[in-house]
């Protein structure tokens, strides 16, 4: 868990239990009677309840987790499970979907259980979906956002036909959330396009030593596609596991190849920015930037950077909207896998490695 290294986990995140009265439902209406009939009584009482013992959960818990990994890990294990318990006691109300959720973010972003996280958002969203109330202030849940929530980690576990079932249910709203709901409804045959089985993207490019790579250069071989920023934390997480996975491997048909994705901007890119009128300046970065980077992680393998950043051809094939990327391809051209990480990532690669014996 190197993330909990450098961020542990934003204390956002630890105030997403922090919720405010609304109303409360059931899970589904009774036979014979739509969701929109079933709609119960407000028992304001309850939530208030609801909010108030969560509310004290999460301040006895305010500021930054231990440093120390074992001891961070047994403070979210704790949080967690606190949560899932406070979920149980005050099942149906807006503030008990609230605490689920939070659970499901830890299960996600901490423990790496991304099935388990599923597992949660989707109880969230049969919950919630129906209801037509509106959640006071303090809630920052409502229907539309639990779907987006629900509908990005079916995508991102490649359970696509779910997510836009979700997604096409979430969209009917005139809430913010709409437009977000709409680009991944967008990105969904893209998406189509990379999963698990079809074949990988060509490309041709050059590393950081000015040496030439393409797909058809790793035919027959086992390649792991690696993209990633040097100022985005999760990236940066991954240096490790990659690294271990190199030495793991070590004289097998295994190659990974790193795409940088900062692009190059130089002061002279500043003024023309400024002269625009843009407000927000990307950092300066150039090519002793990305040197002192690798350096720095000890990157051993192949490091692609072209400079353009989000908008590389490659990148752009790949369909990378989130860092990092990671695409397993086997040595057939297939893509085996995308974006696992941890003992996921290994086991993958581990089986497609098996499979050329």
């Amino acid at each position: 868990m190197s993330a909990l290294r450098t961020a542990a986990l934003p204390l956002a995140l630890l105030a997403l239990a922090t919720a405010g009265p609304a109303q409360v439902t059931e899970d589904s209406a009774p036979a014979g009677v739509s969701p929109a009939q079933a709609q119960p009584q407000v028992d304001l009482e309850r939530e208030l309840a609801a909010v108030a013992e969560i509310d004290a959960f999460v301040a006895q818990r305010k500021g930054a987790p231990p440093r120390e990994q074992e001891a961070a890990m047994a403070f979210f294990r704790e949080y967690r499970d606190g949560m899932l318990a406070l979920e149980a006691k005050h099942h149906g109300t807006w503030a008990g979907w609230q605490a689920l959720m939070t659970a499901g973010q830890l299960e996600s972003r901490i423990f790496g259980d991304p099935e388990g996280a599923i597992l949660d958002y989707r109880r969230v969203w049969e919950g919630v979906r129906h209801r037509t109330d509106t959640p006071v202030k303090g809630i920052f849940l409502n229907v539309p956002r639990v779907g987006l929530r629900f509908a990005e980690a079916l995508m991102r576990e490649d359970l696509l036909e779910e997510a836009e079932r979700v997604l096409r249910e979430a969209v009917n709203t005139t809430l913010p959330e709409r437009e977000r709901i709409q680009e991944r409804l967008l990105e969904l045959p893209e998406r189509r396009r990379l999963l698990p089985g079809k074949p990988a993207p060509a490309f041709e490019a050059a590393d950081f030593s000015g040496a030439g790579h393409s797909l058809a250069a790793y035919r027959g071989q086992t390649l792991l596609l690696h993209f990633w920023s040097g100022i985005n934390g999760p990236s940066l997480s991954t240096m490790p596991e990659i690294a271990a996975l190199v030495k793991e491997n070590a004289g097998k048909e295994f190659r990974i190849l790193s795409i940088n994705v900062d692009p190059h901007v130089t002061p002279e890119d500043h003024e023309r920015m400024k002269a625009a009128g843009q407000n927000y300046l990307p950092r300066l970065f150039k090519a002793d930037d990305l040197r002192q980077m690798i350096d720095r992680h000890q990157l051993s393998w192949p490091v692609v950077w072209d400079g353009l950043g989000m908008e590389s051809p490659l990148v752009k094939s790949y369909s990378i909207k989130n860092l990092p990327g990671l695409y397993l391809i086997g040595p057939d051209g297939l893509i085996r896998a995308r974006n696992k990480r941890g003992d996921r990532l290994r086991a993958a690669v581990a089986q497609v490695l098996a499979e050329k014996l």
